[in-house]
């Protein structure tokens, strides 16, 4: 599929956070006349790493990134970080920019902030979209963050490196392993390296910050290729389950080759050639009378 040109924001800055001490860094695409959607990074992802997908949703609706600490051009002292707070930063940059409401699209790691935002403003959401992530607590993900951290903590660095060859093993299903195998997985993994290695604080405070978020279910969209989400718990969240509190996942999303960076999605454009809104690619009527029911 041929890739869109790329676009560059139209805004760029820093809001203050923490009394003044640490920094939050955004990008704005848009001229704040359409609804925003909101990019939600991964954990090894900065604003950066959108920037191939966001032409799928802009110019339609402007486009809101940022980083958390840790993260790109954010703060990245070693200390707690907590997803609250970065959910409290959104809300300010929001504020800074005059948005009212906006459609976040959490991603994997993201999508634990998404989880909390609808938890904790969702006065300020107009839809909420999360990919990637699990729906209940799993003893075997909490295995694997355990795992990480292991590697993350040691110290002797080419256990680091070690690691960044097998992570891919364990997030990648076998479809996006055979479409990047090869040259794409290994400049994927070595952008990883080379951005944490000397700042592996940020991977570990980010990793502490996530552990036990998930207390309730959460409605998701479940991706065929994914291996976080455990191969037999995809296959049967890939029908709807309202007993459960979930739904089916949204027919108008569909996953987004990769092009070197963390998990993207694109839009499933219609016969039409038009987009569909956010609210058609994020909310179906069964969606809809979920979100009614749901208290997160």
């Amino acid at each position: 599929m041929a890739e869109l040109p790329r676009v560059v924001p139209d805004k760029t800055g820093f809001i203050k956070v923490e009394n003044g001490t640490r920094q939050i860094y955004w990008e704005y695409f848009g001229k704040g006349e359409r609804e925003v959607v909101v990019l939600l990074n991964g954990v090894g992802m900065m604003t950066k790493s959108w920037h191939r997908n966001v032409p799928w949703v802009y110019p339609d609706y402007d486009v809101l990134l940022y980083d958390y600490f840790g993260q790109g051009n954010s703060s990245q002292e070693d200390e707690p970080y907590f997803i609250p707070g970065f959910c409290d930063y959104l809300v300010a940059i929001m504020d800074e920019l005059g948005i009212a409401k906006i459609h976040p699209i959490g991603v994997s790691y993201g999508g634990f902030i998404g989880a909390d935002l609808g938890r904790l403003y969702q006065q300020r959401l107009h839809t909420l979209t999360l990919s990637g992530i699990l729906l209940t607590r799993e003893t075997q993900f909490q295995m694997y963050q355990d795992l990480s951290l292991m590697f993350y903590r040691a110290p002797d660095p080419p256990a680091f490196e070690l690691y960044t060859y097998y992570l891919y093993d364990k997030i990648y299903g076998e479809d996006l392993a055979r479409q990047t195998y090869g040259n794409i997985m290994e400049k994927t993994r070595k952008s990883f390296y080379d951005r944490y290695h000397d700042k592996r604080h940020s991977l570990i405070r980010l990793t502490e910050a996530q552990k036990g978020r998930l207390r309730r279910p959460i409605h998701g969209l479940v991706r065929r290729s994914g291996r976080i989400i455990l191969m037999l718990r995809q296959k049967s969240l890939l029908g709807p389950a309202p007993g459960r509190g979930m739904a089916a996942p949204a027919p108008a999303l569909r996953r987004l080759r990769r092009s070197g960076h963390c998990h993207g999605f694109r839009p499933h454009l219609p016969k039409s050639g038009k987009p569909p809104t956010p609210r058609d690619r994020i909310v179906s009527p069964r969606q809809e009378s979920w979100r009614q029911r749901s208290n997160c």
